[in-house]
């Protein structure tokens, strides 16, 4: 009697004991992984020519969505982990993948071997987030983009009768960005070159005057060259056209959402030592009140 009393008891004991044991209780129906949501975007930062994209990109490790509005549902599952999070603008002549944006590059004028991009992309507007996600959580993520294209607009006016020569001109910017990398803000490569198209100004405010419009990722390097010809009316050699920059376009990469607009005269005079004619570029001054120029 005795052992059968206390088999019953640990019978008993074991039956109250299993009866304590719980389910686990999950946040989510993803309890191994978590959820982005939905994620808003933010894209006033931007100076005042340029309009709010119109379609722009969301990428990740492992995902890339399309996107036309400023807050969408993408409940995409994703392992738990750090995660870099991007936002691309879509604009012409600009592409953009993993943190680094580059420029589309154009045959180099007059046969010239060095780099040459794209004067005038489009308005890249970016940002990026970095955001630890946990599994069996749910997540809304805003990004805050910034505007990563600057406009530059040069002009040139002849200086007394120096109008009457001047035909054409035809340079070359030296020392701008081809690739820039949004997570740190900075130049990436080399410094490639730009060709600003100048065509002359019939009428209007700054009538007269030779005008080229670019815009840039920014500048990177020490040495921010203009470098041309000026084509001489009668002559059949152009004249010889070169102008430093560097410390006009020093802060350039600072405020990207205020156009930049520099004006310098130029002298064209016989050389008496050489055939034909000489351009001279003077200094170059910032002009206007933040807003671009339209070519």
């Amino acid at each position: 009697m005795r052992h059968i009393k206390y088999t019953l008891l640990w019978a008993t004991a074991v039956i109250l004991l299993s009866g304590c044991v719980k389910d686990t209780i999950y946040n989510t129906d993803h309890p191994s992984e978590a959820k982005l949501v939905s994620l808003s975007t933010d894209w006033s930062d931007r100076g005042a020519e340029v309009d709010k994209p119109v379609s722009y990109t969301v990428a990740t490790t492992g995902m890339a969505e399309t996107a036309t509005a400023g807050k969408i549902t993408l409940d995409k599952l994703l392992e738990a982990g750090s995660y870099t999070f991007y936002i691309y603008s879509t604009a012409s002549g600009i592409t953009c993948a993993d943190g680094l944006a580059t420029v589309a590059t154009v045959t180099a004028p007059q046969e010239r071997q060095e780099d040459y991009i794209e004067p005038l992309p489009g308005w890249l507007l970016a940002g990026t987030q970095v955001a630890t996600l946990e599994k069996d959580t749910d997540y809304d993520l805003t990004i805050q983009a910034t505007q990563y294209v600057r406009q530059l607009t040069l002009i040139i006016e002849p200086d007394g009768d120096a109008a009457d020569h001047i035909a054409g001109i035809e340079a070359t910017l030296s020392g701008v960005a081809g690739e820039w990398n949004i997570s740190m803000d900075i130049p990436q490569s080399d410094a490639v070159n730009v060709a600003p198209k100048f065509a002359l100004r019939i009428s209007g405010e700054y009538a007269g005057m030779w005008i080229a419009t670019v815009r840039l990722l920014g500048i990177t390097g020490s040495r921010q060259k203009l470098t041309g010809t000026v084509t001489v009316t009668g002559q059949e050699e152009p004249a010889y056209l070169e102008s430093d920059l560097a410390e006009v376009l020093a802060a350039f990469n600072d405020d990207k959402n205020t156009p930049l607009i520099l004006k310098s005269g130029v002298t064209v005079e016989t050389d008496e030592t050489a055939a034909g004619f000489t351009a001279t570029i003077r200094g170059w001054q910032q002009v206007g009140g933040g807003t671009g120029i339209a070519n």
